[in-house]
């Protein structure tokens, strides 16, 4: 009688690993993509919630609240006014260094919306809000884009 040995032959097992490097060699490219893409989306759902956050604030405390934005330190925060001393800052957020995105503006300017206690957004106080602003975050050629309208809503296109 004869008896088998139990297992996978040498051939068997190098068909397996070729097959799983050939999928790997299909998928990480694309895996790259998503990666990118989503770190694009974060950075602009990120700067959506700080609108919507600067909004709540300026309801929730009965005061004026900035939510500034420079696409020269590609950054954006929200202060309650008069902004002159650290304390007023609530929150602050690096683009380039939390989501290695960058930011841009059709004019390249400096945008400051200002909410009012009522949450809309007071065009004496803000700073290059002139119509609606869309804002552009891009990273190695993936581009994702939000718009500030006139009343200082902040929305994802």
């Amino acid at each position: 009688m004869r008896t088998y040995r139990w297992g996978f032959s040498l051939i068997e097992v190098l068909f397996v690993i070729v097959i799983g490097a050939v999928l790997m060699a299909i998928a990480i490219p694309k895996f790259g993509q998503v990666q990118l893409q989503r770190a694009v989306a974060n950075a602009r759902d990120s700067f959506v919630l700080l609108g919507a956050r600067a909004r709540i604030t300026s309801i929730e405390r009965g005061r004026n609240v900035k939510l500034g934005l420079d696409p020269q330190t590609d950054r954006a925060w929200i202060c309650v006014t008069p902004c002159s001393a650290a304390s007023d800052t609530l929150e602050i957020v690096q683009f380039r260094d939390d989501f290695t995105a960058e930011v841009d503006t059709p004019s390249d300017a400096l945008v400051v919306v200002c909410y009012t206690p009522r949450g809309y957004a007071n065009t004496n106080c803000s700073t290059g809000l002139t119509g609606t602003i869309t804002v552009e975050f891009e990273k190695s050629g993936q581009k994702s884009k939000a718009r500030i309208q006139p009343l200082g809503q902040v929305s994802k296109i």
